[in-house]
């Protein structure tokens, strides 16, 4: 679960940075 757990918060931090590159 730990390994999910990263990868959620992995494409969070990714969608994060695509919403900031969007607004760019």
């Amino acid at each position: 679960m730990i390994r999910i757990e990263n990868l959620s918060k992995y494409y969070g931090e990714v969608k994060a940075v695509r919403s900031v590159s969007f607004q760019l």
